[in-house]
């Protein structure tokens, strides 16, 4: 995949194929925010940056992937896709397709990676140099080891992670039902009178006639159709002039010839008087019950209706202590799947070479010392031994390394979007390293940096934007 340019409303931004840097003289003047409009144009939920509505802006970007040429169009929620060498477009909704439109992005249909892959190719200058193996990417796009790595092996662990989320959602629901419980301690359904109950009769007898008034009409507009019909009908048989042979020779049908057709009419105009009555009756019958009903309404307490729905709830014949017993089943239960699945992806063969790959980065960025010696440490949960510039380094191996992953199932190299590499306590010496790895393992990747710093005292830049007085100017 190839990035070849971004148009913001009325600003281009082209990117070289290898390495393009995102500079200026000071900071604050939108290096950040390009980034992130990059992302947003692509179909991602970014938030804005400070000063920007991305969602009033459009975007334009051109785009190769898989050797394909595309188009991206972006405004707001809408995003059309151009399929320049195919001559075929069409248009997304961001929120709803969202998965759709990263499949087209990505060459992948599986829905854990897509889920995940923002994480191992954007480093965030805020979020992403400690981000290792869960959180946040950028905004609400999370990242997640365990689920990343079932979209290698899907449909070896299916079954378990539907599972696993089923009894989720069942223990989520459980908790949604304990407030309405607290809610109802104390509560007597004997309080909930006559007048409740008399104005849930009226409003079931409005429902039912609201019902037979529909039908009625119904009923006449059917009769109404059918006099209609017979009269063109007999009109047409005039018009039509049908002669038949008869002892006496030859006649022309007219309609006065058809006999009971009056007779016929009068019996419709009939029924559909009759129909009429009813359905006034039905009226008369709809008035009545809203003015009961408005008149009743006026004279119910506000709390009255939360008593009635107190009574529904104290029908249930559960209570919160009950709840929080099927909670805790829920939990243990939770938990016991988890550490199936966590015992299942230590023995993947995918976790392994992953393992073997991020030992192999963190060797070429110095920090092989941090990591544990099995494969238990791309899931762990102890991140505060992790700090500084170690911490830095040992998370660009680690997601990386992942990377490398997801380029070796999908075929195709993915741009790195990289803001701000020098946060935090990183030194140029560091730095160095870090392109060292890029140069050595992503030699075919393309690469956007955003940095005050000049990376070519690092590494060779092909194509810097300089930013001076903000991104739009």
């Amino acid at each position: 995949m190839i990035i070849k340019k971004l148009k913001v409303d009325d600003k281009t931004f082209p990117f070289d194929p290898q390495k393009t840097l995102i500079t200026s003289k000071v900071n604050s003047v939108g290096k950040t925010s390009l980034l992130r409009m990059l992302l947003y144009s692509l179909g991602y939920k970014i938030p804005s940056t400070k000063g920007l509505n991305f969602n009033k802006m459009y975007f334009i970007t051109e785009i190769n992937i898989n050797k394909i040429d595309y188009e991206f169009f972006r405004h707001n929620d809408n995003l059309k896709i151009n399929n320049i060498t195919n001559k075929s477009s069409d248009v997304f909704s961001v929120k709803a397709q969202q998965i759709e439109i990263l499949s087209i992005l990505y060459t992948t249909d599986s829905l854990e990676i897509l889920k995940n892959i923002l994480g191992t190719h954007y480093f965030d200058q805020e979020k992403g140099w400690t981000l290792l193996n869960r959180g946040l990417v950028i905004g609400k796009i999370r990242f997640n080891i365990e689920e990343l790595l079932t979209g290698f092996n899907s449909k070896e662990l299916a079954d378990t992670n539907n599972h696993l989320k089923n009894l989720i959602k069942e223990k989520n629901d459980y908790l949604k039902i304990k407030p309405l419980l607290e809610l109802n301690r104390g509560f007597d359904p004997s309080t909930v009178t006559d007048r409740d109950i008399d104005i849930d009769v009226l409003h079931d007898r409005l429902r039912s006639n609201n019902i037979e008034i529909r039908k009625t009409k119904n009923r006449i507009s059917q009769y109404k159709q059918v006099k209609n019909d017979n009269q063109h009908f007999i009109d047409l048989i005039d018009n039509l002039a049908i002669r038949i042979k008869t002892k006496t020779g030859i006649q022309v049908i007219k309609k006065n010839d058809i006999v009971g057709f009056n007779e016929n009419q009068e019996l419709i105009l009939a029924q559909i008087s009759r129909l009429n009555r009813y359905l006034n009756q039905l009226n008369d019958i709809k008035f009545n019950l809203n003015k009961k009903i408005n008149s009743s309404m006026s004279l119910v307490k506000l709390d009255s209706q939360l008593d009635h729905f107190k009574a529904s709830i104290h029908n249930l014949n559960i209570t919160p202590e009950s709840i929080e017993l099927i909670v805790k089943d829920y939990n243990y239960e939770i938990n016991h799947t988890k550490e199936q699945i966590k015992k299942s992806l230590y023995n993947l063969k995918v976790t392994e070479k992953i393992f073997f790959r991020v030992k192999k980065y963190a060797s070429i960025l110095g920090v092989e010392d941090m990591l544990d010696n099995n494969t238990t440490f791309l899931l762990t949960d102890n991140l505060k031994r992790y700090s500084g510039a170690k911490l830095h380094l040992l998370v660009f191996a680690y997601r990386l390394a992942l990377l490398k992953e997801i380029q070796n199932t999908t075929g195709e190299c993915i741009p790195l979007v990289i803001d701000s590499p020098m946060a935090g306590e990183l030194d140029e010496d560091n730095l160095s390293k870090m392109f060292q790895l890029l140069n050595t393992e992503f030699s075919n990747n393309q690469i956007i940096i955003a940095s005050i710093f000049d990376i070519n005292k690092i590494t060779p830049i092909n194509k810097i934007i300089t930013l001076d007085k903000g991104v739009l100017k």
